[in-house]
């Protein structure tokens, strides 16, 4: 498998317009209340530049990054309080669920059965496999392939079911493995194995944006 047109590949990822800025009613509810630019259905927001690419594999500037946070599905995300909510996750992996062995190296990451890419195929454990692939991949150049470096294996036996063996005790694997601090959503396998060529257009972003 070459990993090397993939990394040309530019992610489809959300159909807006990351330059235009978000615009809301400024009067109360109603079709009177809304501004003439105001589409149903249509989320506007703004960015502080254009995005160079919207592959966030390889590129961690904010536009992208911002972008990539509506399109694909992450391990975990945090909310308000910064603590760690389940995405693609059915929980938060931790010691006393089971999910993380007393010895910190055996990660299980149970996988939501619901997630499907734009093609309706379900997100599983080969999605994450691969995306640690490349990660991995010297020919890719990623932004960083920290806590990544040290998983040692990934055993896929159950689809919705990922037991990640660490080479050794890597603490912030939640912020880090399939996260955005780790520039890192789950990528599909599926599609990015067999394309080599940026024609593809992929994400799990929960409305019809590609």
């Amino acid at each position: 498998m070459s990993f090397k047109a993939w990394g040309r590949l530019v992610l489809l990822a959300v159909a807006v317009a990351a330059t235009s800025c978000t615009k809301v009613s400024s009067v109360g509810g109603g079709a009177q209340g809304r501004n003439p630019w105001t589409q149903a259905g249509v989320f506007r927001f703004t960015e502080s530049s254009d995005p160079k690419t919207l592959n966030v594999v390889l590129n961690a500037a904010t536009p992208t990054l911002d972008i990539s946070m509506f399109a694909f599905s992450w391990a975990v995300r945090y909310d308000a309080n910064a603590h760690p909510v389940p995405d693609a996750l059915r929980e938060v992996p931790t010691v006393a669920n089971g999910d993380v062995s007393k010895d910190g190296l055996t990660l299980k990451y149970k996988l939501r059965t619901n997630i499907k890419w734009q093609d309706g195929v379900a997100l599983t454990c080969n999605d994450l496999k691969f995306t640690w692939q490349v990660v991995m991949n010297p020919h890719n150049n990623v932004v960083t392939t920290d806590g990544y470096k040290d998983i040692g294996s990934i055993d896929c036996s159950d689809p919705h079911v990922a037991l990640i063996h660490m080479k050794k005790l890597y603490a912030p694997f939640l912020q880090q493995l399939w996260s955005e601090n780790g520039n890192a959503p789950v990528l599909p396998e599926h599609l990015l194995a067999k394309y080599n060529d940026d024609k593809g257009s992929f994400n799990t972003a929960p409305y019809n944006s590609l």
